[in-house]
């Protein structure tokens, strides 16, 4: 099972503070695979219904999935943008009202739901204009796999049937402009309720640009949103453990 842990601020990349089994967190008891309980208020709610919650306002548990749970690799994708389709998600993945007809991993953080090309690895604020695709602007950057020292993207399904979740995670990417430290999340997709959560182990960073998530977009996006979803974009909002869930209406 996945695990409930506090923000790791060491060295160390596995992402455990108390062990690397992916148990249930010892002081909480939280099962990351359990069912989400619905909030009742949100930060923002567009103008299709999905409303937006983070640990910046509620008190949302940071789950980790680890490398003995999520192990499949994409391929190794440059940094121009190039994309991974997730081999298989075994259930109708409801994103919009939509069913999407595939799910597709952009190595420069994002999570795409629909047949394409590559994205521009430059981010833009306006990306309700500049994408033609539905997507997860999971932290959307420039961003690479293929230095040496850079890390992985990998993804699995996990859970139980009814409750089963997909993962897609950026495991020690770098950024393209700053090479040398790893950005490490994660984006969980729910078969339950369709709901989506964001979970970032490994984003500060020395560069003041990069920081806190300084140049990256993060939000939703979809062409029945007329206003889009954004949580941040270039602004210094992201800290190691913050968690970013999206839910649909009901």
């Amino acid at each position: 099972m996945g695990h409930c842990v506090e923000p790791d601020d060491d060295d160390d990349d596995s992402g455990d503070d108390d062990d690397a089994t992916g148990d249930d967190d010892d002081s909480t008891g939280f099962d990351c695979l359990s069912r989400r309980i619905r909030p009742t208020t949100f930060e923002t709610v567009d103008a299709f219904g999905y409303g937006t919650v983070s640990s910046e306002t509620a008190d949302l548990p940071f789950c980790w999935f680890d490398a003995t749970q999520i192990t499949q690799l994409t391929a190794n994708m440059h940094t121009a943008g190039a994309t991974h389709g997730h081999e298989r998600v075994e259930w109708d993945v409801e994103f919009y009202g939509e069913i999407a007809p595939t799910v597709r991993i952009d190595v420069n953080g994002a999570l795409v739901f629909d047949y394409q090309g590559a994205h521009n690895p430059n981010n833009e604020c306006d990306f309700y204009a500049s994408w033609d695709e539905p997507a997860v602007a999971v932290f959307w950057d420039n961003l690479n796999m293929t230095d040496d020292g850079a890390g992985e993207i990998r993804y699995d399904t996990i859970g139980e049937e009814g409750d089963r979740i997909a993962v897609a995670w950026w495991d020690g990417v770098f950024h393209d402009d700053f090479p040398g430290e790893p950005l490490s999340f994660q984006v969980h997709l729910f078969e339950a309720d369709h709901h989506i959560e964001v979970h970032y182990q490994t984003i500060e960073h020395s560069e003041w640009d990069i920081n806190y998530g300084r140049s990256a977009t993060i939000g939703l996006r979809h062409e029945l949103n007329t206003d889009e979803l954004l949580w941040s974009c270039n602004e210094n909002r992201l800290r190691n453990g913050t968690v970013i869930a999206y839910w649909p209406p009901e």
